[in-house]
């Protein structure tokens, strides 16, 4: 009765792995390269990389059981989420397969996060939440989306807007730039940082709550309020640079 029952129950959790669509990687160090068209990303007190299904099973496509995606560039999917994973040393990397991708991915504190997307084709949202891991985004047309998160991160994007909240303990440094769209960022009051903030065609607009000593521009007695603002925040600490080329910058206080 007892062998029958492990196996039932066996049986069970298997089924419900297949359902949820966990993938998972003993990792809780190293790197974590992304080249997906949108994926949520969220920090957790674990010692794997977690890749499940942004899909219910519902929405999944009964007639591929039993197949798995290929492509052009010669990627497998080998997860059954799209995905193709491929561990080389400390580095773990990330491919897309399918076009229509709906991934979630939970990832422990030590993991550094490198997200890449340059294509139009299924540009979406990248979003990474709840995080304290060192994140560095490059994308062209995919909107960013930072929530919960401390640093160091570096973000550069040509077409999307980025909005960024920060938690306590920022991190640095934050360089964070949208060549043709909005720079959304939240900050708490205290944060000590050494502000470069830059939007060539755009305004700047920050919380009268967060207290910026400006520094005066070399060349003149008036201080720069304009599209090139350099100062400091609570006697200065973290760089923390901010561009908007073509959009406006907008500095908030974090509730």
């Amino acid at each position: 009765m007892k062998n029958v029952l492990i196996v039932s129950l066996f049986s069970i959790c298997s089924v419900c792995s297949l359902l949820g669509q966990d993938y998972k990687l003993a990792k809780t160090s190293g790197k974590l390269v992304l080249n997906l068209s949108s994926v949520t990303i969220e920090g957790y007190d674990g010692k794997e990389i977690i890749f499940s299904s942004g899909r219910s099973a519902a929405e999944q496509d009964p007639r591929a059981k039993g197949l798995r995606a290929i492509n052009g560039a010669g990627f497998i999917d080998n997860t059954g989420l799209g995905i193709s994973v491929m561990e080389n040393g400390t580095t773990a990397e990330v491919n897309q397969v399918a076009s229509n991708l709906s991934v979630k991915i939970r990832v422990p504190k030590g993991v550094i996060i490198s997200v890449a997307y340059h294509k139009v084709s299924g540009a979406g949202t990248i979003t990474c939440k709840n995080m304290e891991n060192e994140i560095e985004i490059s994308t062209d047309y995919n909107r960013i989306s930072l929530e919960n998160i401390t640093g160091p991160v570096t973000v550069r994007a040509l077409y999307g807007s980025v909005n960024a909240v920060f938690s306590n303990n920022v991190r640095g440094p934050v360089s964070i730039a949208s060549i043709y769209a909005t720079v959304d960022v939240s900050i708490p009051v205290d944060t000590k940082a050494n502000l470069k903030l830059s939007s060539e065609h755009g305004s700047i607009l920050a919380s009268a709550d967060l207290k910026i000593e400006m520094e005066k521009n070399e060349q003149s007695d008036m201080i720069s309020y304009g599209n090139l603002v350099n100062g400091k925040l609570n006697g200065g600490g973290t760089m923390f640079k901010l561009m908007a080329d073509y959009g406006k910058i907008y500095l908030r206080k974090n509730k």
